[in-house]
């Protein structure tokens, strides 16, 4: 992203592609020499999701296709925007993901870990702390290998009364 960044703040518009020859992304603030056809906003659309492992933030490749010129450029300022956006996006989703990852935290005693406890007929009280670090290491381990997006609380919910469920490893 830092290219981007880097280009946005020298140039007033920026173009980006993929160099056809080598595959590499390339970004300017000229139109490639080549005459190559740029979409600067799917490129950068695309390029914040694999840089914040995360669907592209709502609204923000359709505000960057509506000041897409037709030369495929967009202004520095967009990009510029679209960066700082996805950067707080991404830090608040990692603030709600911390949150309920504690929220549901057996050695924690997390209010989510206590209520999925009850609903499964489990007194938290008496899992012993080796249970308690067995489920927080199996939670952490799931919760990090579902699939890129925001957090949800159903989803950890889910995946705590799974590992309740299980015996202890």
């Amino acid at each position: 992203m830092a290219n981007f960044a880097d280009v946005a703040r020298a140039a007033p518009r920026v173009w980006a592609w993929i160099d056809a020859a080598t595959g590499a992304l390339r970004v300017s603030g000229r139109p490639p020499a080549s005459g190559t056809t740029t979409d600067t906003a799917a490129v950068l659309a695309h390029q914040l999701v694999l840089a914040h492992d995360m669907a592209c933030l709502p609204g923000v490749a359709e505000s960057l296709r509506r000041v897409q010129r037709p030369d495929g450029s967009l202004p520095a300022a967009a990009v510029l925007r679209a960066l700082d956006d996805a950067e707080a996006v991404a830090a608040l989703l990692r603030g709600v993901d911390d949150g309920l990852r504690l929220h549901h935290s057996a050695q924690a005693r997390g209010p989510g870990f206590v209520q999925v406890c009850h609903e499964l007929g489990i007194d938290p009280d008496t899992l012993p702390p080796a249970r308690c670090e067995d489920i927080d290491q199996r939670f952490q381990a799931a919760w990090a290998a579902r699939p890129p997006g925001p957090p949800h609380e159903s989803v950890a919910r889910e995946t705590l009364r799974a590992l309740l469920l299980q015996p202890l490893h």
